[in-house]
């Protein structure tokens, strides 16, 4: 049984719609083979226990969207901080969905691949690759930044791109520990032509 079930017809209020329609917003912009339901309805990923906070559904949704939608980032850099965060935590189905998203950002497997291993990926541009290495630093940060870390940061990136990165990191946090709430791991049949990245082997042991 589902974790979160789905809430049933009967059941149904005007914040469910708007969870779906948030969803399909979000999704109206991902690769069409990426599915947030499973074969029964189910919702899939960190969408699945929005439902059973009815009160943070709205706020939720505009940071979401102001977060990922800010011009700071390309898509490819989007993507590759979402794979540092990845790289630390084990989201299967963050995983799977931000394959094809990558992918269709212009980054190649073995990027892709590499990324989620922890290891900057081949062929980025300093930007990039300062992108993906404060990310990762962020998902590890349990302490205050060293002054170095953040001088070398802002020096690549600036002020507002460093500041806006924590904030797309946080963003990502958030999801992947609501995606991990939600189910043990569920995500759609693999099916041909799919590309799933490997989870870290850190996971596997």
């Amino acid at each position: 049984m589902a974790r979160f079930p789905t809430i049933s017809a009967e059941e149904r209020t005007p914040t469910t719609d708007f969870i779906e329609q948030g969803i399909r917003q979000t999704f109206a912009k991902v690769p069409p083979q990426v599915e947030w339901k499973d074969a029964s309805g189910t919702i899939l990923g960190p969408y699945a226990a929005l439902p059973y906070t009815d009160d943070l559904v709205k706020p939720w949704f505009t940071l979401a969207f102001a977060i990922t939608r800010q011009e700071r980032f390309t898509l490819r850099e989007r993507e590759l901080a979402i794979f540092a965060i990845q790289a630390e935590y084990d989201a299967l189905y963050v995983l799977y969905a931000h394959s094809e998203i990558a992918l269709a950002a212009g980054l190649s497997r073995e990027q892709i691949q590499q990324a989620v291993d922890g290891m900057v990926p081949d062929g980025l541009d300093e930007q990039e690759a300062m992108v993906y290495s404060l990310a990762l630093k962020l998902a590890k940060l349990r302490r205050p930044m060293q002054d170095d870390v953040y001088d070398e940061a802002v020096g690549v990136l600036g002020r507002d791109r460093v500041a806006g990165l924590a904030h797309l990191v946080s963003l990502y946090v958030n999801a992947v520990m609501l995606a991990n709430l939600g189910s043990d791991g569920d995500v759609p049949p693999k099916k041909e032509g799919i590309f799933t990245a490997r989870r870290n082997p850190t996971f596997e042991e």
